[in-house]
């Protein structure tokens, strides 16, 4: 990850070639596909390995999140984003022409083999990474490690019948957490969080009601067991309080 942000990441690409398909202006950032840091290309040239993609930029922004790299990975996607920001081109297309399909996809418009192309859809897994998403839901589990502003975080999640909320705020002593579901369904026996440090003590509420709970702490990660499984529905919430003394 290292590597590909030394040897393929560029601010701008003066300089550069963007054959055979040119997905940003000289002006924007971004990451070459192919790059050859140690001497010059050994052939004429390497079909779409001049070119910027952004299913690939957004794979290579969320590996370096996963790899204690969070700020670099944040980068990357701003850099990404703000090429394609429709705002920044008030015209609503670039003066590039990329091929059949016409002109660059702003805004918001990832393009690849055309407008819109499906693989950018990739950005979805930065969401995951960002917020420590684990989610299992045959077995009803469901589970958060946010790498982003763990001591107050707030993200949108997804499951296999409902979306909601988490929360999650840290302060020395005590770990507080929100699982809220706003709309389906969703089936919860065991609920994993991070800590880095070990916890003592565990209060888990539905809907305000404290409910039965077993707990292990092991590996940096608090694993709770509900004493049996329940369904959230729309509105119902898990609250969590975790205590480290």
């Amino acid at each position: 990850m290292q590597s590909l942000l030394k040897y393929n990441f560029r601010a701008d690409f003066y300089g550069q070639s963007l054959k055979p398909r040119q997905y940003c202006e000289i002006d924007d950032g971004g990451m070459k596909m192919i790059t050859w840091p140690n001497g010059p290309q050994p052939i004429p040239g390497m079909k779409y390995g001049d070119e910027v993609m952004t299913g690939f930029e957004y794979g290579a922004a969320v590996s370096m999140i996963q790899n204690d790299m969070l700020i670099d990975g944040l980068m990357l996607l701003k850099v990404v984003a703000d090429r394609y920001d429709g705002r920044l081109r008030t015209e609503g297309v670039s003066d590039v022409k990329n091929g059949p399909w016409g002109y660059s996809g702003n805004p918001y418009g990832d393009d690849e083999c055309g407008k819109y192309y499906g693989r950018s859809l990739s950005v979805w897994s930065a969401l995951t990474a960002l917020q420590g998403f684990k989610y299992d839901g045959p077995a009803a589990v469901i589970g958060f490690n946010p790498v982003f502003t763990p001591e107050a975080h707030v993200s949108f999640f997804t499951a296999a019948l409902g979306y909601g909320l988490f929360k999650q705020t840290i302060s020395s002593n005590t770990i507080n957490c929100a699982i809220s579901l706003q709309e389906g369904e969703m089936n919860v026996k065991e609920i994993n969080l991070g800590s880095k440090n070990a916890i003592k003590r565990v209060e888990v509420q539905l809907n305000s009601k404290q409910i039965a709970a077993s707990y292990v702490y092991k590996n940096d990660e608090l694993i709770i067991n509900l004493a049996k499984e329940i369904t959230l529905q729309e509105k119902d919430e898990i609250t969590i309080n975790a205590s480290m003394a």
